[in-house]
């Protein structure tokens, strides 16, 4: 996959985290993070030669290229998107693949009773309702849009508690880092599992922003992945997307993605 530095999403995952200015002069007063599933830099330089006065191609000349930039082990969305913010490779993070096992955790509905060890799955298995584009709440609040109900459990000094997606990442990460520092945060993503970008501290995004995409296709049993147009207009949700409390220093960095840069799903 390539990564690089610059100024919208669409696809996958899109983030912004203004810094706060402070007495120490900066590079840069805003970082935007783009991450395009099953995109390579091979693809993003033939885009860019063919369109020259792209949208993507202008965001190249600001982004930042790492030759020797290696995926995880897996390569998937969920462990991968964790690298970038992170810096940790799986066996640091506990992030091996959205579905994956924990010794240590408890069925739902085991009250923590019983040995403990069960399969946990951070998708659209925890919405409230998969079926729906908004997961069955209220999208830019996905506290709503996750049923407690379906979350495994951990034996929390003597308490029996749900594991949200922010407790399961093991290290900190950039949007906790500029909370820190005083600045705003920002990301949209296909998930309201992808709250676990809140990190530790369940409070790290300002602005979090999930639409389900493996949701049906209204009218249809058809998933959202299922179609090349359905995919488009997921994104075109995203980009739509009411903004309640304008972030002053995000909101002015996001530019539209060229039609035709995202492939059809494979």
């Amino acid at each position: 996959m390539y990564k690089f530095m610059a100024s919208l999403l669409l696809g996958t995952s899109l983030t912004c985290a203004a810094a706060a200015a402070s007495a120490n002069a900066k590079p840069y007063e805003h970082v935007l993070l783009i991450s395009v599933d099953g995109l390579h830099a091979v693809d993003l330089a033939n885009y860019v030669a063919a369109h020259p006065q792209s949208t993507m191609a202008s965001l190249q000349k600001t982004g930042v290229f790492y030759p020797n930039a290696v995926t995880t082990n897996p390569s998937d969305s969920f462990p991968g998107l964790v690298a970038q913010v992170t810096g940790g490779t799986p066996a640091v993070t506990g992030v091996y693949y959205d579905d994956s096992f924990d010794r240590s955790y408890f069925a739902a509905d085991s009250k923590c009773q019983g040995n403990p060890g069960i399969e946990v799955n951070f998708a659209e298995t925890i919405d409230i309702d998969d079926t729906r584009l908004d997961a069955g709440g209220t999208p830019g609040k996905p506290m709503t849009q996750i049923d407690p109900a379906k979350l495994p459990r951990a034996l929390v000094s003597g308490e029996c508690k749900a594991v949200f997606p922010h407790d399961f990442v093991r290290v900190n990460n950039v949007f906790e880092i500029v909370h820190q520092h005083g600045g705003r945060t920002a990301w949209s993503d296909k998930h309201p599992a992808y709250e676990w970008l809140n990190g530790p501290s369940g409070t790290g995004v300002d602005d979090l922003y999930a639409l389900e995409q493996d949701s049906l296709i209204p009218g249809s049993k058809v998933k959202t992945t299922g179609s090349f147009k359905a995919e488009r207009e997921f994104d075109a949700a995203h980009v739509k997307v009411p903004i309640p409390m304008k972030p002053p220093h995000c909101s002015e960095m996001i530019a539209p993605l060229d039609s035709g840069m995202i492939s059809p799903p494979v």
